[in-house]
């Protein structure tokens, strides 16, 4: 497997394989990182990846390896440092309306929930998020300031920041996501 430069693409045997559109939790992750890092109190939002790979086998003398995890079973999403609190923000995100549909999947919701109830056990902030207002429900009852994007839009209107910042800020935090009128003068 050859790899483009640029993310373009991966080449594949001769023939391009592109790469697999978003998903709604990929999207719905961007628009929560987005959001964050505008707080004033959010010092890092971390994205972690989660997964295994196999390593160190060789499949023409039929062994398949080990498998070797990047992180612990369950780990959340995303982590959110908060400036002079030394509690921290876990969230771990989920397409809006998303279900387990298998024995399997159901088991890693399971090891999920039970990662974020030992995060709360330690006195950390830690939830499900499948939407933008989920997220600023959960950081309200945490005793956090979570303004709406509409009120944070027409803040930026307030100050005079230029429409195709503002309309370039909106697409970012995903519309769909967080409610958020079209900016004066765009269609």
């Amino acid at each position: 497997m050859t790899h483009i430069p640029f993310g373009i693409g991966v080449v594949v045997d001769g023939k391009s394989k592109k790469r697999k559109k978003p998903t709604a939790e990929n999207q719905l992750q961007k628009a929560l990182i987005e959001y964050l890092k505008i707080l004033p109190w959010v010092l890092r939002v971390n994205r972690h990846n989660v997964g295994q790979a196999w390593m160190g086998g060789n499949l023409q003398q039929g062994y398949r390896g080990r498998p070797v995890y990047f992180s612990e079973r369950g780990h959340s999403d995303l982590s959110v440092e908060i400036k002079g609190d030394p509690r921290i923000i876990w969230i771990e995100t989920k397409a809006p309306g998303a279900r387990p549909s298998s024995a399997k999947q159901k088991a890693h919701w399971d090891d999920q929930e039970a990662f974020l109830a030992r995060k709360r056990a330690s006195g950390h902030i830690g939830f499900f998020c499948s939407s933008g207002e989920i997220l600023r429900t959960e950081i309200q009852q945490a005793g956090l300031p979570a303004p709406s994007v509409t009120q944070i839009v027409e803040g930026m209107r307030k100050k005079k920041t230029h429409p195709s910042t503002i309309a370039a800020f909106i697409r970012r935090m995903g519309p769909a996501l967080f409610d958020v009128p079209p900016p004066k003068g765009d269609k």
